[in-house]
């Protein structure tokens, strides 16, 4: 068992480090999808109705939590989105040293074992959309609350498990489930009954202030099947993380019933026993807990089809049941319990592959740079604008919005003084760089620059026809060639840009110069 541990232990470092190579990898300033109107469109409203702005619906959440995070990215850190990318990641790790802290506790726990499983799953590069995308803190923060309130409570804390369960409402919609998962880990531990009328009490009272003006989502339901097409949604759920195993939707589905089953005959078996301990408990609330969630949003997504609920974002709360189900097992199997810690420690190795994807491509983050230069400055391409959201009016309202406030990439740097900085020849120093100015012409332009100074970040490529600055450009696209050929020269020592004349001179912006990029020849 020492091997199994020390090994999951291992991997579990191969893993937390290459997850945050991805994070770094993949991070874009750059607002994406729901954080057009979730972050930007948020901060717009907030200032009108900074209290009902808070706590109006997103979907079918409520991300208090969320949005106070956002705040502070855009209060604090220019709403660059390196904050919140950062906030995933811490929010991971104090989920998993919780669990691992509660399995430390208990004298019959491997503290070893349980803090690699703990810190594999949570970090896991299966969950990327959650991890990498600094909108999705709300799919970690009710967990960490949650959890956090079934560890009070184990310890006989209900007036703070409350608190949390509030929080945890407050976090994502599921957290009102919480008070309810309370209330049966006080019959699974025997408490007084006043304690299980208390959490529903309070749980049924923050459902009717949660869901008070509450919109459902207006997602088309198709008739018949629906009780069936949940049920298979919820077991894909379940065994999400096979699913990026390639094992398929059917292993994901069997993993998910199996799972199941296992532990509901590992809580009946504890309950008629009479030896649910408080250790045990929050084990089996925070499955329970999954369970509630995943129910809940196979309610609410399965017309999306099953391979919704194979989705990345998906993945955290799979891998969180499956952790606590492996700790419950090593926990109430003793003789078993070698077995069980060789099988925890096979399935954290069958994640290892996936990290591969960590240092995957992440060329189509420069197309999101295009689009939000080409709005900017006033050649909007309605294709560009489907790489950072799909609805093209509410994109041109909302990145409006983001340029007035000046978030993100708005606030400073290369899409700030895009459409403000003007060529001036008296400006202009050739010894910042070197590039060309490779084709122009159909309204875009393109070429190379490798910067000798000032090259913190992607550069500024302004267009000048007969003096006058008529279009710009970003740098950021990967050239190959242009590596191979000259030492000093980035990856993406690329650019394009937009232009209405085909007869150009192209200069980047470098600290506050102007530096010639020749046509080339």
């Amino acid at each position: 068992m020492r091997t199994a541990s020390i090994w999951a232990a291992l991997v579990a470092v191969v893993i937390l480090v290459t997850s945050i190579y991805g994070g770094a990898h993949f991070y874009s300033p750059i607002p994406w999808m729901d954080q057009w109107d979730g972050f930007v469109g948020f901060y717009n409203s907030v200032h009108g109705a900074p209290f009902e702005t808070l706590f109006q619906q997103h979907n079918e959440h409520r991300i208090v939590f969320s949005r106070l995070l956002f705040l502070t990215d855009i209060w604090a850190f220019g709403g660059m989105n390196a904050f919140t990318v950062v906030a995933n990641y811490v929010l991971a790790a104090l989920i998993a040293f919780l669990v691992w802290t509660q399995a430390r506790r208990n004298s019959a726990s491997d503290s070893l074992l349980a803090g690699a499983l703990s810190a594999a799953m949570l970090m896991s590069w299966m969950q990327r959309e959650n991890l990498a995308w600094g909108f999705q803190s709300q799919g970690f923060a009710v967990y960490l609350f949650a959890l956090l309130a079934f560890a009070q409570y184990s310890r006989g804390r209900l007036l703070f498990a409350l608190v949390l369960c509030l929080c945890a409402t407050y976090s994502m919609g599921n957290g009102v489930a919480a008070f309810f998962v309370l209330a049966i880990q006080a019959l699974l531990l025997r408490r007084p009954a006043k304690d299980v009328v208390i959490a529903i009490v309070a749980g049924a009272a923050t459902a009717t202030a949660y869901f008070w003006k509450f919109v459902p989502s207006p997602i088309p339901k198709p008739p018949g099947h629906g009780i069936v097409a949940q049920i298979k949604f919820a077991l894909v759920f379940l065994g999400n993380p096979l699913y990026y195993m390639h094992a398929g939707l059917i292993a994901s589905a069997i993993l998910g019933l199996v799972s199941l089953a296992f532990a509901a005959y590992l809580v009946v078996r504890l309950y008629r026993a009479r030896s649910i301990t408080p250790y045990q408990s929050f084990l089996i609330a925070g499955y329970g807990l999954v369970v509630a969630s995943i129910l809940g949003a196979a309610h609410a997504r399965w017309p999306f089809g099953l391979p919704e609920a194979a989705s990345s974002r998906y993945t955290t709360p799979a891998l969180i049941g499956l952790l606590l189900l492996a700790l419950l097992a090593l926990n109430v199997a003793p003789r078993a319990r070698k077995a069980i810690a060789i099988i925890s420690a096979a399935f954290v190795t069958l994640l290892l592959p996936y990290q591969a994807t960590a240092f995957g491509d992440n060329s189509y983050l420069y197309t999101r740079k295009l689009a939000v230069l080409a709005t900017k400055i006033g050649q909007d391409n309605e294709a560009l604008d489907l790489s950072v959201y799909p609805g093209h009016l509410n994109y041109l309202t909302t990145s409006g919005w983001a340029d007035a406030w000046g978030i993100g990439p708005y606030g400073k740097g290369w899409l700030h003084d895009a459409g403000i900085v003007k060529y001036d020849p008296a400006l202009r120093d050739d010894g910042r760089c070197i590039g060309t100015l490779d084709e122009a012409k159909d309204g875009s332009a393109r070429g190379w620059l490798v910067a000798k100074m000032y090259r913190n970040g992607p550069t500024l490529v302004v267009l000048v026809h007969n003096g006058q600055t008529v279009g710009y450009g970003v740098s950021g696209e990967g050239r190959p060639d242009v590596k191979r050929s000259i030492s000093i020269a980035p990856a993406d020592a690329g650019w394009r840009g937009f232009t209405p004349s085909d007869d150009v001179q192209a200069y980047a912006w470098l600290g506050g110069r102007f530096c010639a990029l020749p046509a080339s020849r």
